[in-house]
């Protein structure tokens, strides 16, 4: 009997899992926009010319550097404050790591300044590269400060959005995410197939006419639909264990930040709408392009899980289910409505189509979370009961 696991999420926790994951992203930016300031203050060499307005401005706009970073740490220890969780705790103790090393890096370009100032009065007649290096680091601090000023503005329409509505805006992202890059390696396997991302819809797309002849469904050894099956396969193992549970599943948070779960994995066959020939329905013995489009796509699960990754089947939804399936559609799922050559070749396709889980509250949102971080099966009382 499945024993339900409870949790209270407050208004409070929701709101600081945003801010603190938008505040991550401030600091990430900020990292490296100084790695690049001090690249370029280690660069500088004097021999031409530059203005002591210039070298003024680039006073203030450290300046200006240094407080906004205080104000992104204040903010941290203003969160630290309130009653978070020890999850939480370690996120915000992992954050002021990353400032202190941004604080470093900004010291170092400090001491920068200090030896253009020293330079600066023995080098006045030929500063001119100095000048141009100022106005580099000028307009990369204005860059920062407008991003970390759009950081903050954004920090605070977070805070006053609803949870479940910020989780749904990252779940679409996460899957053009994932979509891409299952596409980009099978791209690099297979550079003469045409692999589609249609984002919008959650699919990746291969021509039909690149794996299988008219009329054809079967996939034989060494054919380029075996091939192309075969990098399937290998792009779904990679990307599987940290959108699922099950045997071989593994989150890690650098691939799935926003905690999202794979409900299906469906490979769709599609085809033309021109009908079956005689020949082609008593040969094969079918009734109709259905009948083919089906074929076509459990060939094609056939031969990248069963013939030759049998371990995709052991990734498994929140319900427990594979996520691995396929159906047939036959025509009746057009892309092109015309019915000239061009549309039919577009019609006839294979389709990945990337299900993920749609919560309908926080509380699901808290409970995915949990499943894909701890890998928790709900038919095992005692370890519900443990996480309880």
């Amino acid at each position: 009997m499945a024993v339900p696991v409870s949790h209270k999420f407050t208004h409070q926790e929701e709101s600081e899992s945003v801010y603190v994951s938008m505040t991550d992203l401030a600091v990430s930016f900020i990292f490296i926009i100084l790695i690049l300031l001090a690249f370029f203050a280690a660069q500088i060499q004097f021999d031409e010319s530059v203005t002591k307005e210039e070298y003024m401005q680039l006073l203030d706009k450290i300046s200006s550097s240094e407080n906004a970073i205080e104000e992104l740490k204040n903010n941290l220890v203003n969160l630290q404050n309130q009653n978070v969780s020890e999850e939480r705790e370690q996120e915000i103790v992992r954050l002021r790591s990353q400032i202190s090393q941004l604080q470093e890096i900004l010291t170092k370009i400090r001491n920068s300044e200090m030896s253009i100032r020293i330079e600066y009065s023995r080098e006045i007649e030929r500063s001119g590269r100095l000048a141009k290096i100022i106005k580099q680091l000028m307009s990369k601090i204005d860059n920062l400060l407008s991003e970390i000023e759009l950081l903050k503005q954004h920090i605070e329409r977070m805070k006053q959005m609803d949870p479940l509505s910020y989780y749904l805006e990252n779940l679409a992202l996460e899957r053009t995410k994932l979509l891409n890059k299952i596409a980009d390696n099978i791209q690099r396997k297979l550079p003469w197939i045409q692999v589609t991302v249609v984002a919008a819809d959650g699919i990746i797309r291969f021509r039909s006419d690149d794996m299988f002849a008219s009329g054809r469904w079967r996939i034989v050894k060494g054919s380029t639909a075996e091939k192309v099956a075969q990098a399937i396969g290998d792009a779904l193992t990679d990307i599987l264990p940290c959108y699922t549970v099950g045997k071989y599943a593994k989150y890690e948070e650098n691939c799935n930040q926003s905690f999202v779960s794979i409900e299906t994995v469906s490979i769709e066959g599609h085809t033309d709408s021109i009908p079956l020939g005689d020949n082609l329905r008593q040969r094969e013995l079918m009734l109709d392009n259905r009948d083919l489009s089906a074929r076509r796509s459990a060939e094609t699960l056939r031969a990248a899980v069963d013939r030759y990754r049998p371990e995709l089947w052991d990734y498994l939804n929140l319900h427990e289910q594979p996520v691995i399936s396929f159906s047939g559609y036959g025509a009746m799922r057009p892309i092109s409505f015309g019915n000239t050559v061009r549309d039919h070749a577009s019609n006839r396709r294979i389709d990945i189509r990337f299900i993920l889980k749609t919560p309908i509250n926080i509380q699901e949102v808290e409970e995915i979370r949990k499943r894909l971080v701890r890998n928790i099966f709900h038919r095992i009382p005692e370890i519900v009961d443990i996480v309880q």
